[in-house]
């Protein structure tokens, strides 16, 4: 009975601590940056068709105290649009990392330079084998 009281006084201990802690959080106002865009140049590899040629993203986060976001939109085709989702984040390289999944079944693993907004992504598999590579380049 002892050894019950003192794992509840333990518990009332932790859930004190982790009260008091919780004070501690801020809470931010998520917005969207909509509509943001990269031609697609330079493919190698078999993992998408030839003629997708832009990525459309919108990009959600609280941009305000979080390097980090949410990213889902579209490869665009000529016969019509991929989904992708993923998330990003902002480094301290000045770059835009970004990691998705497009309907297309494949991963990009994106990394953008926040100086010239020209990019590269890496190409794999589901299941991680390289595919190949594509370039980025910003839309006027």
């Amino acid at each position: 009975m002892k050894s019950m009281f003192k794992a509840g006084g333990i518990l009332i201990a932790s859930l004190a601590l982790l009260t008091s802690a919780a004070a501690e959080i801020r809470t931010g106002v998520t917005s969207t940056i909509s509509g943001v865009e990269w031609n697609v140049v330079g493919v190698s590899g078999p993992f998408i068709p030839p003629d997708c040629n832009v990525i459309q993203l919108d990009l959600t986060g609280d941009f305000q105290n979080s390097a980090a976001f949410t990213a889902y939109g579209g490869l665009k085709c000529s016969q019509g649009t991929y989904m992708i989702s993923g998330s990003g984040y902002l480094s301290v390289a000045q770059t835009l990392s970004l990691g998705f999944k497009a309907g297309t079944g494949v991963h990009f693993t994106c990394d953008i330079s926040l100086t010239t907004l020209y990019g590269q992504c890496n190409v794999s598999s589901i299941s991680g084998e390289p595919q190949g590579t594509l370039r980025l380049t910003p839309r006027p």
